[in-house]
């Protein structure tokens, strides 16, 4: 999954739906989107007053159906992530909340029990070390949330799959409760992506480091070789953003150049091959980017001029190319782009967001467009509307 550049800004798409469909005109009560954040079959959205939207997938979460729906909290977000039953969010208050399945050791005051599932964002309860914390970036995998302290460390709850809290522990680790994870590094940190067998940080100057699994090079470090604290990420580079998805990454230079590592099946890395890199390698196309969202087996990005590009291993339409591609194994449809391919449409986005099989993205005037499947209305419309879509739809807000 969620994955957002250094200015919490998600993307958005447009397009049209293959049938005919009457677009609701924007009201006074229409909300007003700031960032975006996609994950397996859902996506929420943050409004401008910190109110979090969200649709797909939301049954455990306890609100919503097939449209999107507002979070009943009084509280107000900055960020929200997850994946599977649940998601993390970052309140304006500077605390992590949860909700849906839990995976992270919230428990009631005194309580043993075990998980449950939460209807309402639960505070993540952290221990003495960093109760004094204010945190300022998060990220979230369904099973370990990590979120960078206003001091630039790094601390992490859940589970410590294949190394993902660089605290020098490869695997197994369930995190108490009271006994939050700090990551093994003196760097000042101002962001953190988490993957599921692998995380990255980048430095408040830019610098980007990462740890865990590295079988393939998705650590950017030249080798193939497991790290369980953080590594400097290879060349003389300085990101605004970065990105985890399967076992890849991809990055934003501060200079708008698109660099990706790691396994490059499906042409995942965009770069017109599929041969694995072990250290950043351009993004075909010399596009200016603005920020890159990896998925399992590809990527979509948004160049400096608002327009969305796809590319890799497409589920369902999710590469956006107006074609839902060929029928593959358990009747899914799959999509091949080797370098990055426009999205359809004359849209200008400020951001954009992807899930399992589906994108989104936000345009400059607060519309949400999204692509891709639709089993579960994870593209904002009913999926009596439409199934799935090549081509982006608008969501039907209320």
């Amino acid at each position: 999954m969620r994955r957002r550049d250094r200015e919490r800004l998600v993307m958005a798409v447009a397009g049209f739906v293959a049938i005919a469909m009457v677009t609701p005109e924007a009201t006074a009560d229409t909300p007003r989107f700031r960032s975006l954040s996609g994950s397996l079959e859902k996506t929420c959205a943050i409004t401008e007053s910190g109110e979090v939207w969200c649709w797909g997938e939301i049954s455990r979460f306890g609100f919503g159906s097939s449209r999107p729906a507002r979070l009943p909290s009084p509280k107000r977000f900055s960020e929200v992530d997850g994946d599977f039953g649940n998601a993390c969010l970052l309140g304006l208050d500077g605390r992590v909340y949860c909700i849906g399945y839990d995976d992270f050791g919230i428990r009631p005051a005194g309580s043993s029990a075990g998980p449950e599932i939460r209807r309402t964002p639960s505070l993540l309860t952290r221990g003495p070390l960093v109760e004094s914390l204010q945190f300022r970036d998060m990220s979230s995998t369904g099973v370990a949330v990590c979120a960078v302290g206003d001091d630039g460390s790094i601390w992490c709850w859940g589970r410590n799959e294949q190394g993902v809290f660089g605290n020098d522990r490869e695997s197994g680790d369930r995190v108490d409760v009271d006994s939050p994870s700090r990551v093994l590094s003196n760097v000042h940190f101002v962001d953190v992506e988490v993957g599921r067998k692998h995380a990255c940080g980048l430095s408040d100057v830019g610098a980007a480091f990462c740890w865990g699994t590295n079988h393939k090079g998705q650590l950017g470090d030249g080798s193939t070789t497991d790290r369980f604290v953080p590594a400097p990420v290879s060349g003389d580079h300085r990101f605004r953003s970065i990105s985890i998805g399967g076992v890849a990454t991809c990055g934003v230079t501060l200079d708008g150049e698109g660099l990706c590592w790691g396994h490059n099946r499906q042409f995942g890395l965009g770069d017109g091959t599929q041969t694995d890199r072990r250290v950043p390698h351009p993004v075909s196309g010399n596009h200016r980017w603005k920020s890159i969202e990896r998925f399992t087996s590809g990527a979509c990005g948004l160049t400096e001029n608002g327009r969305a590009w796809c590319w890799g291993e497409g589920t369902q339409g999710m590469l956006g190319t107006g074609d839902i591609g060929q029928p593959g194994i358990a009747d899914r449809h799959f999509l091949i782009a080797r370098v990055p391919s426009a999205v359809v449409g004359d849209h200008v986005f400020s951001t954009l967001t992807v899930g399992y099989d589906h994108a989104c993205g936000l345009t400059t005037d607060s519309e949400v467009w999204c692509w891709g499947g639709n089993a579960v209305a994870q593209l904002g419309v009913p999926r009596s509307a439409t199934r799935n879509s090549g081509s982006p739809v608008r969501v039907q807000l209320p």
